[in-house]
């Protein structure tokens, strides 16, 4: 096995070294299973309100939020270096107001309005290790 210190690096790719980090397992191998907590939220709020024998009304709020930074960049197959994470935040918002009214046996009206949206936000963050570039000069 060559000694990567010995191998000739080009001088247009020295920047590039410290998006790779160094070997951690063996002589040249990378391993890493990096752990990032997942921060996750949700507010709920249901009411369900008989205006009389005929008329049901009910109206449900939902909200829920989460943030997390995947170790490598989101959508790789899994090959990448944790040197360049993604910051996924995610907040959602959904809402439904039903108005029901039994207007005979046979006959029911119901009326339904309903809202969602979610806005997921992804950001790169992370630098390269300074480490693999003082080791590459």
């Amino acid at each position: 096995m060559p000694n990567p210190a010995a191998v000739p690096i080009d001088p247009n790719a020295v920047p590039l070294l410290g998006l790779i980090p160094l070997p951690n397992n063996g002589s040249n191998l990378y391993t890493a299973a990096p752990v990032t907590p997942t921060n996750w939220r949700e507010e709920l709020v249901r009411v369900d309100h008989n205006l009389n024998d005929k008329m049901r009304l009910m109206f449900r709020y939902a909200h829920d939020s989460w943030a997390t930074v995947t170790p490598v960049p989101l959508w790789t197959n899994g090959t990448s270096f944790p040197t360049i994470q993604t910051n996924f935040v995610g907040p959602a918002t959904a809402l439904v107001a039903r108005l029901t009214a039994t207007a005979s046996p046979t006959l029911l009206n119901e009326f339904v309005f309903s809202y969602t949206t979610d806005h997921i936000v992804l950001t790169s963050t992370g630098t390269p290790d300074p480490n693999c570039l003082e080791a590459s000069g």
